[in-house]
């Protein structure tokens, strides 16, 4: 019928076709049920009324239309929740009262989508679309690069996300010796020796990742490291003197841009700037000759390259 009552529950009276039917019944409190029922759903709405003698108690029922609603993700098979009561996954078909929902979707490997959304049978399809969660606030990763600079060398990376505090360990090795440095001392002839050096650098560094988007990520970082010198001898005098190792103690900040390339693999690149706080004795020596070898700790470098990560 055009009014599409068809249930009275706890009530003495005989089943009402219409609105505006007055009922008689005891004196007491009742609970009443007003249903519109659909081919395969209906709509309820409960009300509870006091039912006294020689009064009347006027109920003004309005039923919400029903909706024969689809939900689709993009990708499907997520998690649907709506009000926070789960539901089942995408694609999922459902009956619902017209109006407003909070419809949460979720899926590994994908942010959880969340939004207010308006259902009504104007729109029996909707259609909801998942960002890809390239990286993860806590994640493993290995990989290794090429750095130029002050110190070209190439080497590897390994680190780790944990809740977005950044941990890595790096070791470098120098593709490129010093020039020649001659040493001369008081034990030996005036004929010097000399000595080229090539440097190895082992560090940790602490950071922050900030994601800018789904594949984008910052981190500022700072480290700290030690940088060893490994010389080769050229031209030996005799002395007993060997500076044949040397070392310092740099201090680096700086930051790690990433790109991911897929769910699994991105590229970096990370400049810093590097300064020594402590340095050997053989070391001090060598950097004031050589402004290569004082590079090799305090400087402007680079690094770019590729990791894995999960």
């Amino acid at each position: 019928n055009v009014y599409g009552v068809d249930e009275y529950n706890n009530i003495e009276a005989k089943f009402l076709e219409e609105f505006g039917t007055n009922i008689s019944t005891k004196s007491e409190w009742r609970s009443l049920t007003i249903a519109r029922t659909f081919s395969d759903s209906s709509v309820v709405e409960d009300y509870t009324v006091t039912v006294k003698e020689d009064e009347t108690e006027n109920i003004n029922a309005k039923l919400s239309d029903m909706a024969h609603m689809t939900i689709d993700s993009k990708p499907s098979g997520a998690t649907i929740l709506i009000n926070g009561d789960n539901v089942g996954t995408t694609p999922h078909s459902v009956d619902m009262a017209s109006g407003d929902y909070e419809i949460t979707l979720k899926k590994h490997g994908y942010y959880n989508f969340r939004k207010q959304v308006h259902l009504d049978s104007s729109m029996p399809n909707i259609m909801l679309n998942m960002s890809r969660q390239y990286f993860k606030s806590s994640m493993f990763y290995f990989g290794g690069g090429y750095q130029s600079g002050t110190m070209t060398s190439a080497g590897g990376i390994v680190g780790t996300y944990i809740h977005k505090v950044n941990v890595e360990l790096s070791y470098m090795v120098g593709l490129s010796e010093s020039e020649e440095i001659f040493w001369n001392h008081n034990d030996a002839s005036d004929e010097p020796s000399s000595y080229t050096y090539k440097p190895t650098y082992m560090g940790a560094k602490l950071g922050y990742g900030i994601n800018l988007n789904s594949r984008l990520r910052i981190t500022p970082k700072v480290g700290c490291g030690v940088t060893q010198l490994k010389g080769t001898i050229k031209q030996d005098n005799g002395s007993k003197y060997k500076p044949e190792e040397a070392y310092a103690i740099p201090l680096s900040i700086g930051c790690s841009l990433d790109f991911a390339l897929t769910p699994w693999c991105a590229i970096f690149a990370r400049p810093e700037v590097s300064f020594a706080v402590s340095e050997s004795d053989i070391y001090n020596n060598l950097s004031q000759v050589s402004t290569k070898v004082k590079g090799y700790a305090s400087g402007f470098n680079a690094l770019a390259g590729l990791y894995f990560y999960f």
